[in-house]
């Protein structure tokens, strides 16, 4: 009986193979049965140049709705509660908040003195200086110190599932010196820095354990460091010794522990830009003066293009966005789809300020208006579509984050009157090429809504 069955799983196996006779194969052993499967191989590296793409012009459709790709949690149950940061204690709030003095305005004077004291006499409640996702929950850099910025903080992490906030780290006390402003993810490690407040500048790179709560020291440096963003193989820090000092910059090496100088490839440290979690080397565009045609060299392909300036570069396994913008010709998309040979060319204008790289597409958090009349508008894009969904209008803060895991985070204000003023970053050394977008607010506030992308 056995041979029996193991003839006919050995002719249905062969009858299926004979459809894929033209692909290559290898022996595998299956029990008795000897069957064919079908071999793998690397893809061939690619080098292309602007002459193997055809040239496309697409129109910008803008719609409404919310496509397949995107998705929305309502957030709920944040409360951060409020505290009385410790520099506002009666004998040191002086020296954190001089008192400012109205010559010969006795008015002015008692109107300040009255707001000043009753905002030392008042707890804050937190409002969030920086928000990040690692694995499937938030981890929220919250401010309680509405004084002077630097002796209130913590970090919580909130868990969407189960709706619970849990605080993990608190600095409090005029020894701090930092708020955890830099809470970053590198390679899955949640990090901040904490300087040394001293004539001679000293920082320290820490890590959280984002389960537990503690603290481990990964280097201390005798420099400042101001920016943290992630490598190859661990971590690029921007440092500055202070003064006339130039910048300069330092790799540090998880697995080995070495901390080396970073050479730059392509224009500067901030071109920095990741392909699937792999530096890529980008040349051209303005430099020295004069302008070059760009090349994109990733692990999977080179790309040498006609274009010569640009804003913002995006890259993909399968495809390249390059976002230019100048006073004459308004902002351009132009995106060259490798297994298409296409270069699309689409109007760009009102989208360049705001970007951030999802999986397989780009979002945009546009920014519009003033005080009472501020808000944000959330779109997804599709560069080998040309459409642009508007997804959602907020009214509060909001913060994103590009990349495999690029998320945008919202806010709603505590008080009905909370107005936003905005900064936006692009292509920075914080954001690997990804994108990263912060239109923040002193008032406090709570997260809303989260929203990520296939």
């Amino acid at each position: 009986m056995k041979r029996i069955i193991a003839i006919l799983l050995s002719l249905y196996l062969l009858s299926m193979l004979s459809s894929c006779d033209d692909k290559p194969a290898q022996n595998e052993h299956i029990g008795d049965v000897t069957v064919a499967t079908e071999a793998t191989t690397e893809p061939a590296y690619l080098k292309l140049t602007e002459e193997d793409f055809a040239p496309v012009d697409i129109m910008q459709n803008i719609t409404d709705g919310t496509p397949s790709a995107v998705h929305c949690i309502e957030l709920e149950g944040i409360d951060f509660g409020e505290r009385l940061s410790p520099c506002k204690a009666p004998d040191v709030c002086d020296k954190y908040s001089p008192r400012a003095v109205f010559d010969d305005d006795p008015e002015s004077q008692a109107l300040y003195d009255k707001e000043r004291q009753a905002k030392l006499e008042t707890p804050s409640k937190g409002f969030v200086n920086n928000a990040v996702c690692l694995g499937e929950k938030f981890y929220f850099s919250v401010n309680y110190d509405n004084l002077c910025s630097h002796h209130d903080s913590s970090v919580f992490c909130y868990d969407p599932d189960t709706k619970k906030t849990i605080e993990l780290v608190r600095h409090e006390g005029l020894e701090y010196n930092d708020n955890f402003a830099n809470l970053c993810t590198v390679h899955g490690r949640l990090l901040y820095k904490e300087s040394v407040k001293s004539e001679k500048p000293r920082t320290t790179v820490c890590e959280i354990d984002p389960e537990s709560g503690d603290v481990s020291e990964l280097l201390t440096l005798d420099t400042n460091i101001y920016m943290i963003c992630e490598s190859t193989d661990g971590m690029l820090l921007d440092c500055y010794d202070g003064g006339d000092e130039a910048a300069y910059y330092k790799e540090y090496n998880f697995e080995t522990k070495e901390l080396r100088d970073y050479k730059e490839t392509g224009n500067s440290f901030f071109d920095t830009v990741l392909c699937d979690g792999v530096s890529a080397e980008i040349t051209g565009g303005f430099a020295e003066g004069k302008y070059e045609p760009v090349t994109v060299k990733t692990q999977y392909y080179t790309i040498s293009t006609d274009i010569t300036n640009y804003a913002e570069i995006y890259l993909w396994c399968d495809k390249v966005c390059i976002a230019t913008e100048d006073n004459y010709n308004g902002s351009w998309l132009y995106t060259y789809d490798i297994a298409n040979r296409e270069r699309l060319k689409m109007k760009f204008d009102g989208f360049i300020s705001g970007l951030i790289k999802t999986k397989d597409a780009l979002a945009c958090v546009s920014h519009i208006g003033v005080g009472d009349d501020a808000y944000s508008m959330l779109y997804y894009i599709e560069p080998t579509l040309g459409t642009a969904f508007r997804v959602g209008k907020e009214e509060g803060m909001v913060m994103a984050s590009g990349g495999d895991d690029a998320f945008v985070l919202t806010f709603k204000f505590v008080n009905e009157d909370g107005d936003i003023y905005s900064w936006s970053y692009g292509n920075n050394i914080s954001s690997n090429g990804n994108g990263y977008v912060f239109y923040s607010s002193t008032e406090p506030t709570v997260p809303d809504k989260f929203f990520t992308f296939d």
